[in-house]
């Protein structure tokens, strides 16, 4: 069955196919790896329960335009997983809230996210404002606007240490490990 889409995928001129399998998912991980998959990079799955009674809205905090996110320079410290991608967050935009703080005319820091889940798509602050609160900020601000008392962010590379230790330092736990695995098609 999996060789009749792989041709199929090759045939349209798809050169890779990648998923995620549950760590501790071992047969399905290793079905994967005998179809010809690979381990590219772990992904984690965090989320934070929260009493929404102490957060108010920030008031620095504003709407931004997803076209004008879109055209961003980000400079992320680990690229983001494919459903966590630019390219797919803007096939959704309609879905989502695009927030952000802005210092000296730029944009410092940016959460996409949405309320009615609490998860969280991006949650980036450039690298010249950190450790001054927005990150801080922009977390309190969603947990203010979320609509079931908890966030959540899914599919985080393991490799963002920096972004690991700023959700646990807020009290955020890991709850899944994945593997994101990768194929290379071969043309027909």
């Amino acid at each position: 069955m999996y060789q009749f889409m792989l041709d199929l995928l090759s045939k349209d001129g798809i050169k890779f196919h990648q998923l995620e399998v549950i760590t501790k998912n071992e047969t399905a991980h290793k079905v994967y790896e005998r179809v010809g998959f690979s381990i590219a990079r772990k992904l984690l799955c965090l989320r934070s329960t929260i009493d929404p009674s102490p957060y108010e809205p920030h008031p620095g905090i504003i709407e931004l335009l997803a076209e004008n996110i879109f055209s961003e320079q980000l400079s992320f410290d680990a690229v983001p997983s494919w459903q966590n991608s630019m390219e797919a967050v803007s096939r959704m935009k309609d879905q989502y809230r695009f927030l952000g703080i802005e210092k000296e005319g730029r944009v410092a820091g940016i959460m996409i996210f949405t309320p009615s889940s609490g998860r969280i798509k991006y949650l980036y602050v450039a690298k010249q404002w950190r450790r001054q609160g927005i990150g801080t900020a922009l977390l309190n601000h969603a947990f203010a606007l979320s609509e079931n008392n908890q966030l959540s962010f899914i599919n985080l590379d393991e490799s963002d240490k920096t972004s690991l230790a700023f959700l646990q330092k807020h009290g955020w736990e890991i709850f899944l490990e994945q593997y994101e695995m990768i194929m290379e098609i071969k043309t027909a």
